[in-house]
């Protein structure tokens, strides 16, 4: 059984089922490459306050650079050595290889304020490259809005047909949802840029280590403001969970969208064939199984940011051994936006729209609709009046079983009033979006302003 870095006061070994039950290696082996970031930064720290010589605080730089180099064997080895968690392999494997100087780097630190930079810094470089990635997913989405540019087709609320929109516009709507994500992701980075190495156990150290100049080296944005609160906190873990399961919804919407737009009876998008799969028992099926996975992934998400609240809502303050199983929800939050973002980009670069299908899906000219309503109004008629004689010019069509330009013009004039002598006219579904005024519309030259927008924006994104 591996020494512990705290046996000095037991006599008795840790009972095994405990050992194996309490051990966290095999999950925060993920920590690895940050702890020994914040090691080496630590280790210059000590040295700065004289507790180390330079001439060790370079041999332990040395070593830590060697472990960091053999990380992928050591990984490999990682479930099968008899050691608590990630932190004390690492004292150890730099115990072998540079003997007693490695004894001296714990000076100053407990596993409390480690494992929260080590995860700190893990959340903050992961959520960095996550925020890229949504970018080049962005691109992509803004890409294909401009590459089907003029193509019109029928918006939906409620999962019925509803109003002329472009496809284009339609698609922009993901780029702005996906935006909003991105902002709550930076909001999260910069919220947990905060250096709490320094914070020992709960009550800081009596050392006269540089905090601040180890903040420099590492990076971090700001210096925690109190030792016990840094050490027993896990909000910016919570709120990377929220801010990745943000993110999962909206990629879930963007699925399921498309798993609507892709079926038999819409038809409207061809989906890339390497991202779906066959069916083990119909030979005709191309299923869309990444969109239902992803869809499927959203749960994951949401579940573990609950998880993460749960765990924190009946703990004392300072730091407390529940807080060991924030990394399994974290590290798999990250690993399922990671894996999806890069397939959703591939997924936006391959899809096709159909045109002709788009253009079947707006032979309704009861999209135009609201359309003729608003032309009453423009004619003086009070809108909840142009909404009521619309609704009856409908419900006459539908009870003949007629488009509504097929209703008799004495009839139409009756229910309409005079003000609208070319009233057909209106209800042309695909020139409706040419009638839009307003900024943020389908109107073709708004949409052409939101992708000029968003080409600029992404551009300096990269």
């Amino acid at each position: 059984m591996a020494k512990k870095l705290w046996g000095g006061r037991f006599k008795k070994p840790t009972h095994p089922g405990f050992e194996r039950f309490s051990s966290s290696l095999p999950v925060d082996c993920e920590l690895a490459a940050y702890d020994l970031e914040a090691s080496k930064a630590h280790a210059n720290g000590l040295a700065r306050a004289g507790i180390l010589s330079r001439a060790a605080a370079a041999k332990i730089a040395k070593a830590i650079d060697a472990i960091a180099k053999d990380l992928p064997r050591l990984s490999r080895e990682f479930g099968r050595r008899d050691i608590e968690d990630i932190h004390s392999l690492i004292e150890s494997e730099l115990v072998r290889r540079i003997g007693d100087d490695a004894k001296r780097i714990h000076a100053g630190r407990s596993r409390n304020d480690q494992v929260n930079v080590a995860t700190r810094l893990y959340c903050k470089r992961r959520l960095e490259a996550v925020e890229l990635e949504i970018s080049r997913l962005q691109a992509a989405v803004v890409a294909s809005a401009k590459a089907h540019r003029g193509i019109v087709v029928s918006g939906m609320t409620h999962l019925q047909k509803a109003m002329p929109v472009l496809w284009s516009h339609w698609l922009l709507c993901y780029a702005e949802a996906l935006d909003r994500s991105k902002t709550v992701i930076a909001d999260t980075r910069r919220r947990l840029d905060v250096l709490t190495l320094g914070s020992g156990a709960l009550a800081g150290t009596g050392l006269a280590i540089d905090r601040e100049a180890v903040r420099k080296e590492l990076g971090f944005a700001s210096v925690s403001r109190n030792s016990l609160d840094a050490v027993g906190s896990r909000d910016f873990v919570s709120e990377t969970l929220y801010a990745l399961a943000h993110l999962g919804v909206n990629l879930s919407r963007i699925a399921e969208d498309l798993m609507i737009f892709q079926i038999e009876e819409l038809g409207m998008v061809d989906l890339p064939e390497e991202l779906c799969t066959g069916s083990s028992m119909m030979p005709q099926k191309k299923n869309a199984d990444f969109l239902e996975l992803a869809r499927g992934a959203s749960s994951i998400l949401i579940g573990n940011s609950t998880a993460l609240f749960a765990l924190q809502k009946g703990l004392p303050s300072s730091y407390n051994r529940d807080l060991q199983w924030d990394k399994e929800p974290l590290f798999r939050s990250m690993k399922l936006v990671e894996e999806m973002l890069p397939i959703f980009t591939v997924l936006f670069k391959g899809t096709k729209l159909r045109p002709e299908r788009a253009a079947k899906s707006i032979m309704n000219d009861q999209l135009a609709a609201t359309d003729l309503a608003e032309a009453l109004v423009e004619a003086g008629l009070p809108f909840r009046d142009a909404h009521e004689r619309v609704g009856k010019l409908v419900r006459e069509a539908e009870s003949d079983g007629v488009p509504l330009r097929k209703v008799p013009e004495a009839k139409a004039l009756e229910i309409l009033g005079p003000s609208v002598k070319n009233w057909k006219a209106v209800l042309d579904p695909a020139l409706s979006v040419n009638r839009k005024r307003t900024s943020g519309s389908t109107r073709p030259s708004e949409v052409d302003r939101q992708i000029a927008r968003w080409e600029k924006e992404l551009h300096a994104s990269f």
